[in-house]
């Protein structure tokens, strides 16, 4: 907290020490919170007996197995994970899923609404967020005082100048409306809490390295790769964002312009994303060269997708074959510029074609190593279909630890 100006200085900073301790290295005794944090054993036992009043902490009954052990047995120390709660939401063109958590970061519940025609107006859509984060809380017996803060992942990414979505088709109708003032006026108003937005693939890095195989990392790429593809780069253990909260569009490159990308597609994910398998599988049946792909749509092209490709070049069909082999080397030559550039421990393959399999993970890992002139792991995530809300709510949380875990200011300071 910077220089301690007064003896109340000091003692917020040893409570917030004391907490932030039993929160990452608990369940602790007094002696040990003394030994880990520097404090006397005075100043533990005054701030601990403060914490466990407020619920913040929560005392608990030795293990009975410690009684086989000469001397007094202390009473274990936890942090009180239910003390506060965060919402969590990931927006796609056609859903909103949200998770509500408590302060460990454990999802409680979850809700999912379908959108027909895509999101309503932005007024609409933030006062229908709202609802869901009230549906949530009321369902687990909360109040709206429980919810300390929100955070939503958007396809796309939010200027942070501006507050507006750009690079979202599907999204146009918000264009030139702060969506961040929207969503933060909402959720001030309804529960006093903070909110916070940003790319939902810059968000599942976080959730990546929280929770997914990215943990105990500090430098690392999480790759969606959907029908859109971009990174959520981690450099130093912080999320890169850029001079306006663009970093990691690498769908934008130009890799192989072979043909150009329609309005509002970026030129690589065009030429290796979803789409592509998509647009090649159905030339593929169009000229009459994958009897396997034809089967898989009955007829139907427009249902083709990268799913389909994957499964006709198991069976052996040499179109899908081709296809997967010429956009795996596509992918892999995107991705070894991204990691020249940023040199991450991890790559880490998420959204639509990490569904792929194994062999395709391995693939795609052999050729962009045989590009990169040092190490770097390419793994699939483990947090399949996941990421997103859990990257919202790690962010969320985030706010929380920002604001002191609301231990200093009421309940009137939580949005200031």
């Amino acid at each position: 907290m910077g220089n301690m100006s007064s003896p109340s200085d000091m003692r917020q900073a040893n409570a917030l020490h004391i907490l932030r301790t039993l929160r990452t290295a608990g369940p602790l005794g007094r002696t040990d919170i003394s030994r880990l944090t520097g404090l006397s054993k005075p100043t533990v036992n005054t701030i601990v007996g403060d914490l466990l009043e407020r619920a913040y902490l929560r005392e608990h009954q030795p293990d009975p197995t410690a009684a086989l052990r000469p001397g007094p047995q202390a009473n274990p120390l936890t942090f009180n994970a239910a003390i506060g709660h965060v919402v969590g939401f990931d927006l796609g063109i056609s859903r909103l899923r949200a998770g509500l958590a408590d302060m460990s970061g454990h999802i409680v519940a979850t809700r999912e609404i379908a959108f027909a025609d895509g999101p309503p107006s932005l007024n609409e859509f933030a006062a229908l967020t709202a609802d869901l984060a009230q549906d949530l809380i009321a369902a687990n017996r909360l109040g709206p005082g429980d919810l300390w803060a929100a955070g939503m992942g958007l396809p796309g990414f939010v200027d942070r100048h501006s507050g507006e979505i750009r690079l979202a088709p599907g999204l146009e109708h918000w264009l030139g409306l702060s969506f961040t003032d929207a969503l933060s006026g909402t959720f001030e108003a309804r529960f006093g809490c903070p909110f916070v937005s940003g790319g939902r693939v810059q968000f599942a890095m976080l959730a990546e390295h929280r929770h997914g195989v990215a943990g105990g990392l500090e430098d690392a790429i999480f790759v969606h790769l959907g029908k859109g593809i971009g990174l959520g780069i981690m450099a130093g253990g912080r999320i890169v964002q850029g001079a306006a909260g663009f970093a990691g569009e690498i769908g934008s490159i130009v890799v192989d312009a072979i043909e150009p990308a329609p309005p509002g597609v970026g030129q690589f994910e065009w030429q290796a994303g979803g789409r592509a398998f998509a647009r090649l599988a159905r030339r593929a049946v169009e000229d009459g060269r994958s009897p396997a792909l034809e089967a898989r749509c009955a007829g139907r092209l427009d249902t083709l997708d990268a799913r389909m490709v994957f499964d006709a070049a198991q069976d052996g069909d040499a179109a899908a074959r081709q296809i997967v082999d010429m956009l795996t080397d596509r992918l892999a030559r995107g991705l070894a510029v991204a990691c020249c550039m940023f040199n991450p421990e991890m790559l880490i393959i998420g959204a639509g074609l990490a569904h792929a399999g194994e062999s395709f993970i391995a693939d795609l890992r052999a050729r962009i190593c045989a590009l990169v002139p040092f190490p770097v792991a390419v793994e699939r995530t483990a947090l399949l279909g996941r990421t997103s809300v859990l990257g919202a709510v790690e962010q969320a949380m985030r706010l929380v630890e920002r604001h002191d875990f609301y231990l200093f200011a009421g309940r009137e300071a939580k949005a200031a």
